[in-house]
């Protein structure tokens, strides 16, 4: 470490040719001293209060916790947690590809470090490794590294509304355009993101304080850049998921801003401490008071989900696992039941499921080319009488009939049909011959 000494009068020549270079200045707490404060910290300087009459412990406490957080930003990078924190990104991006938007930012935190040159060479290599081989696998398969993740831009479009596209059997690519319907998703996706998103966080005060403290100009190096860090995350995060949101009620579990809650709780809690040091006050013990209250109001959502009586274990609708179970049992194992809700006839029901193409026709080209199907199933998913409309001019238009119980679509080789209970009206089984019993 260097001290600098010299003379009062040569103050405001030392502070302009050292400027800019994030020098702590221990500086008395008198008026004066205050003066002189705030005009070297717009000089770049970082201000210590304290004096030999008044708060030299302090002071000089403060400047060696200055002096070591010098010294652990000019150490050299941890190659071992910048490696491990590339890996588990990568490694996410596996399970979701929305965490790949945050591979520019992690690129733009390395800039920040010393042995940047090496670890720009060493953290994609490793992205490489990881990524490459399952990209390749999707390319070869379908064609796209990213397999049909694709597709997800165009879902709830004009063409496609709500779940058309994964139940059309032959969708249109000329009349997707992906990329164009996906960058118009850009507005509901941002507005789901604000509106669910960052109350997804749980609904803390903290997330508040980030907000205006991510605006905040800090005083020391690491600090600001950390910052920056930030702001590129939270672009990313915010921009690059909400292409792919076209109905935010479809993707509301995809959270993708609970990767950067630390980060979050980090500025929230910094720009708290930098307001109530600002207050000066100068009782401690009304000090901690607001510290303690500012923890139980951020604390208070998560004790209250934990607390709080559960709901039902069943949830009806969309559907009734007992009744799906016992359907079920009237198939063998080998034959295939199509439904709208096929995901809990596979686990509930443990047979094999498909969901309801998209038009009677797809239906039947998928029994006489493909495999031969054995029913349909519906339930209150499509069958819902607070959807009607939906029914009638959505993407249920072609299965109007059927849903609606008026008729068998024309050349459906199912002839068997039974509305089940618990409620009547809402369960509806199409078979190829009765397999229920008659009693």
């Amino acid at each position: 470490p260097c001290i600098f000494v010299f003379w009062h009068r040569a103050t405001l020549v030392a502070a302009a040719h050292f400027r800019d270079q994030d020098i702590a200045i221990l500086i008395s707490r008198s008026f004066d001293g205050e003066l002189i404060a705030r005009t070297v910290e717009r000089l770049g300087f970082v201000a210590i209060r304290g004096s030999s009459s008044r708060d030299g412990t302090s002071g000089l406490r403060n400047l060696h916790r200055a002096y070591l957080a010098d010294e652990q930003e000019g150490a050299s990078a941890p190659y071992v947690t910048v490696l491990l924190g590339g890996l588990f990104l990568a490694l996410a991006g596996l399970c979701d590809y929305g965490a790949l938007w945050l591979l520019p930012a992690y690129l733009l935190g390395l800039l920040f470090l010393r042995s940047r040159i090496l670890l720009f060479l060493l953290v994609p290599a490793l992205w490489a490794v990881v990524l490459l081989p399952w990209l390749f696998r999707n390319l070869s398969l379908t064609g796209d590294p990213f397999g049909g993740a694709a597709l997800r831009l165009a879902t709830g479009g004009a063409n496609y509304p709500g779940t058309l596209l994964e139940r059309s059997f032959h969708p249109s690519i000329d009349t997707l355009s992906s990329w164009t319907h996906g960058f118009s998703n850009v507005t509901h996706g941002l507005r789901w993101e604000f509106e669910e998103g960052f109350p997804g966080l749980g609904h803390a005060l903290v997330v508040f304080f980030f907000f205006v403290g991510i605006l905040y100009l800090f005083k020391r190096r690491h600090a600001q850049k950390l910052r920056y860090v930030t702001l590129g995350s939270l672009v990313c995060l915010l921009a690059g998921p909400s292409i792919a949101l076209s109905e935010p009620k479809i993707v509301s579990p995809g959270n993708h801003l609970i990767l950067i809650l630390p980060l979050v709780t980090l500025f929230g809690a910094s720009f708290f401490h930098i307001l109530l040091d600002r207050l000066e006050i100068g009782l401690p013990l009304i000090r901690k008071s607001i510290i303690v209250l500012f923890f139980l109001l951020n604390s208070f959502p998560f004790f209250h989900a934990l607390v709080r009586p559960e709901g039902a274990p069943v949830h009806y609708p969309p559907y009734h696992p007992p009744m799906i179970t016992l359907i079920s049992r009237w198939y063998l194992p080998d034959e295939i039941l199509v439904s709208d809700i096929p995901e809990a006839v596979a686990w509930y029901g443990d047979r094999t499921s498909l969901l309801l193409p998209s038009t009677p026709k797809e239906l039947i080209e998928i029994n006489d080319y493909v495999h031969p199907l054995s029913g349909i199933f519906l339930t209150p998913a499509s069958r819902n009488a607070q959807a009607l409309s939906e029914i009638t001019k959505g993407e249920w238009k072609p299965w109007a009939p059927l849903v609606l119980g008026l008729q068998i679509p024309a050349g459906i080789p199912f002839t068997s049909y039974v509305n089940l209970p618990p409620n009547e009206n809402e369960y509806l089984l199409l078979t190829d011959h009765p397999r229920w019993p008659h009693q």
